[in-house]
């Protein structure tokens, strides 16, 4: 694991403004009646090449500057199976499953 799939905040975010606060960031803005949901998604090989894509996207937003806090080998692993060029690309593989989630935060206006 590193910082970045690890840290609920960012040095240039002060906590209460991350997305995990996000009720209070709607309310703060005026919504009332602010709720939240969080959908599971998943994906098996093989996977069409928009769903290759979304993944391989994901992949770069997720772990940006990982390789920052890796050792020289550990960094050559991470390139291996996390970019898309790599004949070693983890989505590529036969048995690759992947589940992921996605929250979504709503209010009403007015």
């Amino acid at each position: 694991a590193t910082a970045p799939g690890l840290a609920p905040f960012s040095s240039d975010l002060p906590p209460r403004r991350h997305h995990l606060c996000g009720l209070g960031l709607l309310r703060e803005a005026g919504l009332r009646g602010v709720r939240a949901r969080t959908f599971v998604g998943e994906a098996q090989a093989p996977l069409t090449p928009p769903v290759r894509a979304a993944l391989a996207a994901l992949v770069g937003m997720r772990w940006p500057g990982a390789e920052a806090e890796l050792s020289a080998e550990d960094a050559d692993n991470f390139r291996r199976l996390c970019d898309p060029e790599s004949v070693g690309f983890i989505v590529d593989q036969p048995d690759y499953y992947a589940w992921f989630t996605e929250t979504l935060f709503w209010g009403r206006v007015g």
